[in-house]
């Protein structure tokens, strides 16, 4: 499968390896649980598809958040591996992190704030058609 996804898209396997952390075989699995980037009008749509968001619900004055129950959990895995990989090896990625641990987040809270905000990058790479500098 690696493989046939490199045959059909070996630039955007190409673009998102330009990120530190980010091998073939993840950028492979993230392009093949996305199937297309245009799918998602904004990168907080490919975020709450891949459950990094949290849902929202009221009714009157009642009002709360809990986790996603439909998204795509390959997807999280994957973003929440980018997140974790891109805090070790990327300083920007790393003081993010430390600075949501800072803000009083546990570490898996801080792990998925730091994945939300690949999310963000990969969105961008993917649509605009530019490697990650």
């Amino acid at each position: 499968m690696i493989d046939q996804i490199n045959e059909l898209a070996p630039e955007e396997v190409e673009l998102l390896c330009s990120m530190k952390g980010v091998n073939r075989t993840l950028s492979v699995v993230i392009i093949a649980e996305v199937g297309g980037v245009e799918r998602f009008e904004s990168s907080r749509e490919m975020a709450s598809y891949s459950g990094l968001t949290p849902a929202k619900h009221q009714s009157g004055e009642v009002s709360f958040t809990k986790t996603r129950q439909r998204y795509n959990p390959t997807l999280k895995w994957a973003f929440l591996l980018l997140g974790s990989l891109r805090a070790r090896y990327d300083p920007e990625a790393k003081e993010y992190y430390h600075r949501k641990l800072a803000e009083g987040k546990k570490r898996f809270q801080a792990r998925a704030a730091t994945a939300r905000v690949q999310a963000d990058i990969i969105w961008s790479i993917l649509t605009r058609g530019t490697p990650y500098d």
